[in-house]
């Protein structure tokens, strides 16, 4: 537990009220190491994420500044490209900021970063004292404690030496409560050390070329932020133009910045919250009544929705020293006894006796859930939930070992089983001759937008895998990979093109959130694009900026080039794909809205056995589970070897380790250069910032393929997986598929036979 000095991530930790951790810098490896020694185990990570599948953004946390950003699971070149394009955004608002604020630039001194700390604030000290400067970018500030052992220290973006302020960079568009527990931090600090604190702001991504999708290519717009939200997420976007501005007030911190101007008696900054020390612990409610957005202070301002910030700073500064003094050790009997209240050295010491939660409660209050799971599974190891969390509940059910326990055994003891609904999802797929589309997108997202009309942290996508298949037969197979270093918008276009097939009857993917949400993206920036560019070409005015035009006029011309005389001629392929898709999620995710679907009633039983699918004997009329369990089983096709996932990867594991003999099978993706999206989408952003060169893109294109392709195949191996479970049970289903001569019918069943009826 060395540590050198005191920091905002130090403090910060103490409200956590868990001694074992305000010091540890890498509490992953140090609850896993605990897990592994308990339990006598080798287990190499933490892996709760259920569906990789289902990932849209970036594999980030974005924390309060650069240093806090967590790059787990990556390496060094990865993470230099993503560090490139912090580096770059940093520069932009440092230039945005100056001019903002008419600073000259010969009068920006920066702090060099890879200096000690003591050289750091002697830098810092020597700058405030120089009048040539106005700006201290990475200015850091040190004040000594009693003994002189644990020097605090404070740091952030920018100090204005002319406003006397505090200025944060935020790398995103909106700033949450955890500023003002900073900016308290900050501001205790540097009083302490007699410095004079005027305002506190956050620089950030302006909310505006989101809501308007005006962004330019590896450009930001900034705003300046002096409030920010009480809410736990962000507020939805919202499709009327009051409900944007509700939404536009709410994440801009307006609401509280400009308070007065909104009908409350005073502004509520960033710098009057921190200097009083208190917060609120939710936002006001904003109502829209006759064409207005009114914010109901008064129900909102009172005692029941302020808490302090913390306690004093001295307060907490005392308690961290004491603490490290304290120096207290994390191991299996602390652990048991400050998380459980038990004095144990295993788990199982006391399994047969009733588990009281009440401890836990209070000592994992105030931990993020993340945390929280991987000091569950350190403790209850193989007694934890065996199954996703989903099954169980509310979040923190899945923490009551003994009930999930029971749970999970009634879990795995209830039969796999089909509804005859499954068909009825994937019917379209039986017509006669139909052409069905199989496709899989990769991709990536940038805090820069990569391309006109993409905003920060959007998925673009730069990969697409095809397959057409008639009959059930493969007929066109083929991997587009775009040259992320020079991305154009008609490039994708093209994708749209191609997967449209002119005019295939059905498109086939694994959770069509993930795909139709990329489909209507480019809908939507081929109609900015060719809106700017034709107004600008028709008035022959300037009126955009001219690089960021350049692109747009470029597109449009290319555009027409291929025969489209207007945008909504393009949005016809795109309407055409979205409302023809069919997604293979559907058959196995458990939802509440699935009973609508004509079948969900017929359930029939399965088993996998002996590396087959065979028929099973349970009459599940008469099998018995409980209220809680029949509740949750709402899938189209319940395989409990996925323990509540639907992950496509998850599927074909089963697949693959039962052995099952189908018609498609794939590389196993252990043999693949390319493993999971995530690799994909880090080779995608190396040669976005220029890593990666062009003799080892030219490798890396054929990977991204092999992995993307092997995806759509996955797809299809999951349809035939569907087809064996139903045909093994019914295999009368052979008169249907690929013989329907349209998808107007339904499939329902007549004396335990699958037909059809219209």
């Amino acid at each position: 537990m060395k540590i050198k000095n005191i920091d905002f991530n130090i403090f910060d930790k103490m409200r956590w009220e868990t001694p074992f951790f305000v010091f540890d810098k890498e509490i992953d490896t140090t609850l896993l190491n605990l897990h592994n020694q308990i339990w006598n185990s080798d287990l190499e990570n933490f892996d709760f994420l259920n569906d990789e599948d289902d990932l849209d953004g970036p594999d980030l946390m974005w924390s309060l500044d650069i240093e806090n950003l967590s790059f787990d699971g990556h390496n060094d070149e990865v993470i230099g490209a993503y560090n490139k394009t912090f580096n770059i955004y940093k520069e932009q608002a440092i230039h945005s900021y100056a001019q903002k604020n008419n600073i000259n630039f010969n009068h920006i001194f920066y702090v060099p970063m890879l200096d000690n700390l003591e050289n750091k604030w002697n830098n810092t000290q020597n700058a405030l004292n120089d009048d040539a400067i106005d700006l201290i970018v990475d200015p850091h500030f040190v004040l000594k404690t009693p003994n002189n052992d644990l020097p605090i220290k404070s740091t952030f973006f920018i100090w204005d030496k002319k406003a006397n302020k505090i200025v944060y960079l935020k790398y995103s568009m909106s700033v949450n409560k955890e500023y003002y527990q900073k900016a308290f931090y900050d501001l205790s600090v540097l009083q302490n050390i007699g410095i004079k604190v005027e305002d506190i702001s956050v620089y950030l991504m302006d909310l505006i070329d989101k809501y308007e999708k005006s962004s330019t290519r590896g450009q930001i717009k900034f705003r300046e932020q002096r409030a920010g939200s009480f809410a736990k997420g962000k507020a939805a976007l919202g499709n009327g133009q009051l409900e944007k501005q509700a939404s536009y007030l709410k994440n801009s911190g307006l609401f509280l910045e400009k308070a007065k101007e909104f009908g409350h008696y005073k502004n509520l900054t960033l710098f009057d919250l921190a200097s009083a020390n208190y917060m609120y612990t939710k936002n006001p409610i904003f109502q829209i009544k006759d064409d207005v957005v009114a914010i109901k202070y008064d129900s909102w301002d009172n005692e029941k929705n302020i808490v302090n910030i913390c306690e004093s700073f001295k307060y907490v500064i005392n308690n961290i020293l004491n603490l490290y003094l304290e120096n207290p050790q994390l191991n299996s009997k602390t652990l048991y006894n400050f998380f459980l209240g038990k004095n144990i050295n295993n788990f199982d010491d006391f399994q047969n006796n009733d588990f009281d939660l009440s401890v836990w409660n209070e000592k994992v209050k105030h931990l993020e859930q993340p945390i929280k799971l991987k000091l569950a599974q350190t403790l209850f190891g193989p007694h934890f939930r065996e199954n996703s969390s989903k099954l169980y509940g509310a979040p923190d059910k899945q923490f009551l070992v003994k009930d999930t326990k029971n749970f999970d055994q009634e879990f795995i003891n209830c039969p796999n089983f089909w509804r005859l609904s499954t068909l009825n999802v994937i019917k379209k797929i039986h017509v006669k001759n139909a052409r069905t589309i199989w496709y899989d997108y990769e991709g990536l997202s940038s805090i820069l937008p990569i391309i006109n009309g993409n905003f920060s942290y959007q998925q673009i996508v730069n990969q697409v895998s095809i397959i057409e298949t008639v009959n059930g037969e493969e007929c066109h197979r083929e991997n587009l990979v775009i040259d992320t270093n020079n991305m154009k918008l008609i490039d994708l276009v093209e994708f749209i093109e191609k997967i449209y097939s002119n005019g295939a009857d059905n498109f086939v993917v694994f959770n069509k959130t993930y795909e139709n949400s990329r489909n209507s993206e480019i809908e939507d920036m081929v109609k900015n694009a060719f809106e700017r560019a034709r107004n600008f070409l028709e008035n022959n005015q300037n009126y955009y900026d001219t690089d960021a035009i350049v692109e747009d006029v470029e597109f449009y011309k290319a555009f027409l080039a291929k025969g489209y005389d207007h945008w909504t001629k393009f949005s016809f392929l795109v309407q055409h794909i979205n409302s023809n898709t069919i997604d293979l999620a559907d058959c196995f995710k458990a939802s509440s809205t699935l009973n609508s679907t004509p079948g969900y009633e017929h359930k029939i039983a399965f088993e996998i056995q002996d590396n087959k699918i065979v028929k099973s004997n349970v009459d599940l009329s008469t099998y018995k589970t409980s209220e809680k369990l029949l509740h949750k089983l709402s899938n189209n096709v319940f395989l409990k070897q996925l323990h509540y996932t639907h992950s496509i990867k998850k599927i074909e594991h089963v697949i693959t380790s039962n052995q099952l003999k189908l018609k498609t099978l794939i590389k196993p993706y252990k043999s693949l250069k390319i493993q999971k999206g995530t690799m994909a989408m880090d080779e995608a952003i190396k040669r976005y910032v220029g890593i990666t060169d062009d003799n080892v893109w030219n490798y890396i294109s054929e990977k991204l393929k092999e992995y993307c392709e092997n995806d759509v195949l996955a797809m299809i191996m999951v349809y035939e997986f569907i087809m064996q479970i139903v045909r093994t049970t019914n295999p009368e289903i052979d008169n249907y598929e690929y013989n329907l001569e349209s998808s107007d019918v339904v499939y329902t069943l007549e004396e335990q036979k699958i037909v059809v009826a219209k």
